[in-house]
């Protein structure tokens, strides 16, 4: 594990915390409002959490590739989201013994980029949309 690794974890964390602290505490309207993409602001946050499952699965959490998170009620989301956000960055900062070199491309740096960079997207998206 380098410091560039624990950098761009960090990144994602910081990325999570922005989010969660936006939506936690939406109301019912506030869930089934449009979101910039096609759906309510729910489904926008419900496709986040499947594409971190997903990251947490190429990353080897040991979760099957077909399975989705369980869909919960809207208010529940926000809470999903910083648990699968949590067990994708625990398990990116495992200290895997196939380590990769600083100069090749590591498949740790790239995962938590890519989930730093959907959880950025979601948060804007909820923003509704724009005209």
């Amino acid at each position: 594990m380098t410091d560039t690794d624990l950098m761009f974890t960090g990144d994602l964390v910081q990325e999570v915390s922005r989010l969660y602290d936006r939506i936690h505490g939406w109301t019912p309207g506030s869930w089934r409002r449009r979101s910039a993409l096609q759906g309510t602001r729910a489904d926008r946050v419900r496709a986040l959490a499947a594409d971190l499952a997903d990251l947490g699965h190429q990353a080897g959490s040991g979760a099957p590739a077909d399975v989705t998170p369980q869909r919960l009620a809207d208010h529940a989301l926000a809470d999903q989201i910083v648990v699968l956000a949590a067990d994708l960055v625990e398990t990116l900062l495992q200290d895997n013994s196939g380590h990769v070199g600083e100069d090749a491309v590591n498949p740790r740096r790239d995962i938590a980029e890519r989930a730093r960079s959907a959880v950025r997207a979601a948060r804007l998206d909820l923003d509704g949309p724009r005209f």
